[in-house]
């Protein structure tokens, strides 16, 4: 679906895709736009379900709450190095 009537606005899209034996770390979203502007390791309101073989939910991970642990530690591990 192209829609270039609103080329400024974006467009919600909301998906569930199951990889079997795919580890969460691994994964990421990336975008591109109709102008070929493309956006890599897309957050968002990015939600990763680790899951069983039956499909049960063993703990889920916000894109936002992983980039905000990774700032923490990028910051802590600065902020030690400089200390030195």
């Amino acid at each position: 679906m192209i829609d270039t009537t609103h080329r400024d606005d974006f467009v919600n899209v909301n998906i569930d895709i199951v990889f079997a034996k795919m580890p969460c770390d691994v994964l990421s979203l990336d975008v591109q736009d109709i102008m070929g502007t493309h956006k890599t390791d897309v957050m968002g309101d990015l939600k990763k379900h680790r899951i069983d073989k039956t499909g049960k939910v063993l703990s889920t991970e916000s894109a936002l709450e992983k980039s905000e642990w990774i700032a923490s530690v990028r910051d802590r591990v600065k902020k030690e190095l400089e200390e030195e």
